[in-house]
């Protein structure tokens, strides 16, 4: 994997949102249908047929107030019809926009209004990446909050206590890396990612896991690492118990599965050299076996 320093544009793919401005209409004004009564059931008009207040596409100052009380009151339609004709640069509308698409659990309409959006904030990064890894596009996902913790800086309170468990289960899932990055610390991340996929046994992972510190002492993931990367610090080579009938009449069989392990272990190059213990089923009891078993620490 190449260092690249190229600024990377972390780019959302652009879906058409599943709850167009007609389908936000038509429930709205099928619940004042309903319900029969005029009171709190104000059509919101379309562009085209629009009398909101607007500045060309750009949604007025007015318009915005009412939408975030009908965020905060959570009304996230009203919100949707509110700006539903806000073009794609208007960025206020689009960022409250994408929260309420958030909300209803529409993820391809945030992702849609968030890509709109030319200059990402950190926040929006981080609402992207939720939202990334929610369509399963984990590179998009990892790359956003890589760069959102770029943006801010290792151990800013704005940042999710969880962030690089989120980075690492992106990176995990991802099926390719970017083609560019923008710096240093966002290429150690998916080398990280690369070691560790290629290594071939816990005990190699380990290993490359810790070649990438000694490489990148100061990156955040060094400094704080990934839960999953934690539990390699107690991994010990394991103790296997192989139950088999070594005498009696299927003795044959149980000496020919118990060889066959042998022989794998023995040409087994991937520094993983387990430890088998092989109890003798036709000699004594399940319940014996396994009392002895947990005596001899067999894992």
């Amino acid at each position: 994997m190449k260092n690249v320093t190229a600024k990377l544009e972390v780019k959302p793919r652009v879906k058409r949102p599943s709850w167009g401005r007609e389908s936000i209409l038509l429930i709205r004004v099928l619940l004042c249908t309903l319900l029969l009564t005029s009171s709190g059931c104000e059509t919101t008009q379309i562009p085209g047929n629009s009398s909101l207040e607007r500045s060309g596409d750009r949604a007025t100052p007015v318009m915005l107030q009412d939408a975030e009380r009908a965020f905060a009151a959570g009304d996230h339609l009203r919100v949707l019809a509110l700006l539903a004709g806000a073009a794609p640069t208007d960025v206020p509308a689009q960022r409250l926009r994408a929260r309420s698409f958030m909300a209803l659990e529409d993820w391809d309409g945030a992702e849609s209004a968030l890509g709109g959006i030319a200059e990402w904030r950190a926040d929006d990064l981080l609402l992207l990446g939720e939202v990334c890894a929610r369509n399963q596009d984990f590179q998009c996902s990892a790359d956003a909050y890589i760069q959102a913790q770029h943006q801010l800086g290792y151990g800013d309170p704005q940042l999710p206590p969880d962030l690089h468990d989120r980075i690492w289960s992106a990176l995990s899932q991802a099926t390719a890396a970017p083609p560019m990055f923008t710096d240093r610390y966002h290429h150690a991340w998916w080398l990280l990612q690369e070691n560790i996929r290629q290594a071939q046994s816990a005990t190699a992972q380990i290993a490359a896991w810790s070649d990438w510190r000694g490489q990148y002492p100061s990156h955040p993931a060094a400094l704080q690492p990934p839960t999953a990367l934690l539990a390699y610090a107690d991994y010990r080579i394991p103790d296997v118990g192989v139950l088999l009938p070594l005498s009696g009449p299927y003795a044959p069989a149980g000496a020919a599965v118990r060889d066959g392990l042998i022989a794998a272990r023995l040409t087994d190059t991937t520094g993983d050299q387990v430890a088998l213990r092989f109890y003798d089923t036709a000699a004594a009891s399940l319940v014996a076996i396994w009392e002895q078993a947990d005596i001899d620490g067999v894992d």
